[in-house]
């Protein structure tokens, strides 16, 4: 698959579906062959749905056949974290107590791609259930970053990211409960977007914290996530031509008091002066306290990942691995009167979100305090949980991960971009704004060693 193709924006696949210069099925092929050639390295997808998508390919070359383009993702193949159900299709979570476990039936945003055209071409890789660290001998093997495969890509949503960086979709979907598809997308260099609360059904979608779950896409540049929100979630995405007049709250007190790679800052400081060049005024914002905010986070994802996982938990516990065994546990120490507490807490820390929004329309912060770590640290002593993502879920706000730049090893850095409930256009618009104004999202990275047999 040539470099003109795969690295192709989802507009420019369409356009040229239209045009009769390309059909859905070469796209298919193409990608099949490229996962083929590349993912031996990268153990990005779990499951490759080879035999489906051609099939599906051939119907949406059918329908454009016979003047029916049944969506924006028509025609486009794109992949899916293994906690989104298939019909037919096994759908494991990352973990060994669900290696057989194949669906019934399909997750309803897989039904809404599926009217849409769109070509699931296979099951991403993941930390176990969106929660477990991966380690050394177990199953699966984790996915490689494809910058440098020694590094980690990040998790939850971790194949996802790494197929799009990759060039082994058009863009994928996964799920955040705290940060799971921003970590990845900043560590891999690609676009990733928590939409607001609900927006992705999440039916069908294997669970961690019903609360807090999230559903969101993840592709190469904005335009691409729009077209991938709007194609799950069955509602156009109408992005805005400037940011002009954008008010831009920054949580300067709470990036102070972190330990963040100095190029990680750096990087940070260049985006805001690109987002003011570009309109937007910025001022310095607090945000609720970080100790509130990630007491409420533990202990509503501690209580809600236990009760979905107790039975297996209970049940079969040497068949979670060890780091989402240990987690999942954790969840014993909170009671009911504490987490019924993190729920109130989640409430009075809306209301403050709610008034702060009244007088800025996004808030802008770097996504992680470093680039993606080498493997052998990670497992040594993983990284502190970014303290920029989570406050996002509580409130159920629309948060997207855009790239912003590389350290001096040439490792990505991204740039958050947030705003409340059903600010998915606004915040979208104000990352095409910074995106169209930098060229980060251009670079790609070189294909990896095929790793001996």
């Amino acid at each position: 698959m040539s470099d003109e193709l795969y690295r192709r924006p989802i507009a420019w696949l369409s356009a040229a579906y239209d045009a009769r210069e390309l059909s859905p099925v070469e796209v298919v092929r193409a990608t099949l062959e490229r996962i083929a050639a590349v993912d031996g390295a990268l153990l990005s997808y779990l499951a490759v749905l080879a035999d489906s998508a051609l099939a599906e390919a051939r119907q949406a070359e059918a329908d454009l056949a016979a003047g029916r383009r049944r969506g924006p993702l028509h025609g486009i193949p794109v992949g899916l974290k293994d906690l989104i159900d298939v019909g037919g299709v096994r759908t494991t979570g990352g973990s060994a107590s669900r290696r057989e476990h194949v669906a019934t039936q399909d997750a309803e945003m897989v039904n809404q791609l599926r009217a849409g055209g769109a070509v699931v071409i296979g099951k991403n890789n993941l930390y176990e259930f969106g929660l477990g660290l991966p380690m050394p001998g177990e199953w699966p093997v984790p996915s490689r970053n494809a910058w440098d495969t020694e590094r980690i890509p990040g998790g939850s949503s971790s194949g996802s990211a790494v197929a799009v960086a990759a060039g082994l979709c058009a863009g994928s979907y996964g799920t955040d409960t705290g940060g799971s598809i921003r970590g990845p997308a900043s560590y891999c260099g690609v676009v990733g977007m928590k939409p607001s609360h609900g927006l992705i059904s999440t039916r069908g979608v294997q669970a961690l914290s019903w609360t807090l779950d999230h559903v969101g896409p993840l592709g190469r540049t904005v335009d691409d996530v729009a077209a991938l929100l709007a194609g799950a979630s069955g509602r156009p995405v109408e992005l805005a031509d400037s940011v002009a007049r954008l008010r831009v709250g920054v949580p300067d007190a709470l990036i102070a008091n972190t330990e963040m790679e100095p190029d990680v800052g750096a990087a940070f400081e260049q985006a805001l002066a690109v987002l003011r060049r570009s309109g937007a005024s910025t001022r310095s914002i607090e945000l609720p306290p970080l100790a509130l905010t990630e007491a409420a986070l533990l202990a509503i994802i501690g209580s809600e990942g236990l009760a979905v996982h107790l039975p297996a938990l209970a049940d079969r516990p040497q068949e979670f691995g060890v780091s989402a065994r240990e987690r999942l546990s954790g969840g014993l120490a909170y009671t009911g009167v504490d987490y019924v507490n993190a729920l109130r807490m989640r409430d009075r820390i809306s209301a403050r979100m709610f008034e702060l929004f009244a007088t800025i329309d996004v808030i802008v912060s770097p996504v992680t305090l470093q680039v993606a770590p080498r493997k052998v640290d990670f497992e040594r002593n993983p990284p502190h949980r970014t303290p920029f993502t989570g406050i996002y879920n509580l409130i159920g706000g629309a948060a997207v991960s855009v790239p912003a730049g590389f350290d001096r090893a040439d490792m990505p850095i991204g740039l958050q971009i947030a705003g409340p409930v059903g600010s998915d256009a606004r915040v979208l618009t104000a990352a095409r704004a910074y995106e169209r104004a930098t060229d980060w999202h251009t670079r790609v990275p070189t294909d990896p060693q095929p790793v001996p047999a």
